[in-house]
Formats: C-alpha cells, sequence, structure tokens
C-alpha cells in the first residue's frame, strides 16, 4: 500500500494538521509562502524508528489544512550532513529562497561535529546544496558542536545570521 493510502484509511491520522505520510515529524524550518501556496519544511525522519537520519521535509497547501507532500528539500548526503539535516531557516532573496541549515556528522569516535550549510532552489522543486558548503566550520573555540539552527535576516548593511550555541563548560 502506498503511504498516501495508508494514511487516507487510518483513523487516526491527522486531518486537520500537517502529518507526514510516513516516519516522524520533529522541528518546522524554513515557513515560506509564494504566490498563495504556503510551502512547510521540517526536520522529518522517512525512516523512523529504524533509521533515525534526518532530512528537511516539504509540503504545500493553499488552505493550511490539506496538505500535498513533495520529496524531501534537504538529504542528508554529503560529507557535512551524513548523520543529518538539523533545523536553521528560510529566507527570501530575490526570485529565489535560500535554506540555511545545520549539517550534523558522528564521527567514527562517537563524537559530533556540526556545519552551517545553504541549499537554494527558484521553484521550490528542485533544491541545490551550494558549492561553498559548509559555510561556516564548526563551532569558534570554547564553544560544543551544539552550535545549530542559524537564522539568516538581510540588514541595510548586509546579512546577520544568529545561530544557537553551547559553551563547553555548559553555561
Amino acid at each position: 500500500m502506498l503511504p498516501e493510502q495508508a494514511a487516507n484509511n487510518d483513523p487516526d491520522y491527522p486531518k486537520f494538521h500537517l502529518a507526514p505520510l510516513r516516519g516522524r515529524l520533529n522541528d518546522p524550518n524554513g515557513l515560506v509562502v509564494r504566490d498563495g501556496v504556503h510551502h512547510a519544511f521540517f526536520q522529518y525522519g522517512p525512516g523512523f524508528p529504524q533509521n533515525r537520519l534526518v532530512y528537511w521535509g516539504h509540503a504545500s497547501s493553499t488552505d493550511l489544512i490539506t496538505w500535498r507532500h513533495h520529496p524531501p528539500a534537504i538529504t542528508p548526503d554529503s560529507w557535512y550532513d551524513r548523520s543529518g539535516a538539523y533545523s536553521g531557516g528560510a529566507l527570501l532573496h530575490n526570485d529565489e529562497v535560500w535554506f540555511y541549515y545545520t549539517g550534523n556528522v558522528k564521527t567514527d569516535a562517537g563524537e559530533r561535529e556540526s556545519y552551517q550549510c545553504l541549499v537554494t532552489t527558484a521553484d521550490l522543486e528542485r533544491f541545490t546544496k551550494d558549492p561553498d558548503n559548509p559555510l561556516i566550520s564548526g563551532p569558534p573555540p570554547g564553544y560544543t558542536a551544539h552550535f545549530r539552527d542559524p537564522q539568516v535576516t538581510a540588514e541595510a548593511d548586509g546579512w546577520r545570521m544568529l545561530i544557537g550555541a553551547q559553551r563547553d563548560d555548559l553555561s
């Protein structure tokens, strides 16, 4: 049975809010409205609970009740996000949408690494990872790898990025 058929036949599947057809929906990220269509992006685990790899899911709606599901917008398939594409945000820039996110890597030694990355799209159907990714490689000295969830704004004098961070001493 296809995921859409299974969801439609499931009496417990939510009818009035966004839910994935299978797997897990987590943090909402990068909400965008273009041409009257709402696009919701979210952390998505299509293989959950067996596989906890995190993607960015994508669904769209004209009424915020009925959702059309799309293929994942961000797939963790690069060296800098091979353990997951974590939270971030979206920015409308000219005729494109720019998505900033945290690439997560868990090393063979069990250490975590985090990288701030960019994906762009002109049509909200095809998503391209920036060739200069990662834009920021790891946290500054004195901070743990919990350096994540970038939010970017355009200011009169340039761009500003806010990143959540945890100090080494946990203060």
